[in-house]
């Protein structure tokens, strides 16, 4: 993933006041993993929905890659 996306979905977390510990705590998985999946090291639908259900954008504005490549 390139790191100006990573980036983007930090400014938009920072900018709702929203941490990947939030979503970390809704999804029931530790807060490490939440970042892997922002950062693209992990690709998880389900966390990727709820990042950006939060954000209010779509999973493709986020993660313009195919999910699973």
């Amino acid at each position: 993933m390139l790191k100006t996306n990573v980036i983007k979905i930090r400014q938009l977390m920072l900018g709702q006041s929203i941490t990947s510990t939030d979503i970390a705590r809704e999804c029931n998985v530790c807060r490490s993993y939440v970042s892997h999946v922002i950062s693209g090291r992990v690709k998880s639908e389900r966390i990727r929905l709820k990042i950006a259900s939060k954000l209010g954008k779509s999973t493709d504005e986020l993660w313009p890659e195919s999910v699973y490549e």
